[in-house]
């Protein structure tokens, strides 16, 4: 189980923040945080206070009805640091509840998933 492990989070290649790289070869189609506890959705009603709102809306995949997350925002997984690229090396798979790579990814190589475009207001 522990040797499935395939990634670690460093400063990002493409942003000014933190980014997943890969610790070793991962194979096209092949499911990347598979051991992570599956996002659950809640509706946006349940949050009351509108900063928590905003950081939820941007770190969280989400609709006009509610957001999808494992466990709290305060103890995020590594598949949240994801980031955007036009070219993209892994999907965010929404029956699997997971990333895979479209792409064999070498060591070292950021992993980088082209967003959904309710998720870009970070896009200034």
């Amino acid at each position: 189980m522990f040797d499935n492990h395939y990634v670690e989070l460093r400063p990002s290649n493409v942003c000014k923040g933190v980014g997943v790289f890969a610790i070793k070869e991962i194979p096209a189609n092949k499911r990347i945080f598979e051991y992570v506890p599956k996002d659950l959705f809640y509706p946006w009603s349940i949050l009351k206070d509108n900063s928590v709102k905003k950081l939820v809306s941007k770190l969280c995949h989400i609709n006009e009805e509610g957001f999808w997350i494992a466990g709290h925002p305060s103890t995020l997984g590594m598949s949240y640091y994801v980031n955007h690229s036009n070219k993209p090396n892994v999907v965010f798979n929404y029956l699997l509840g997971d990333y895979v790579s479209i792409t064999n990814i070498k060591i070292n190589e950021e992993l980088l998933c082209n967003y959904p475009e309710e998720e870009k207001d970070w896009l200034i």
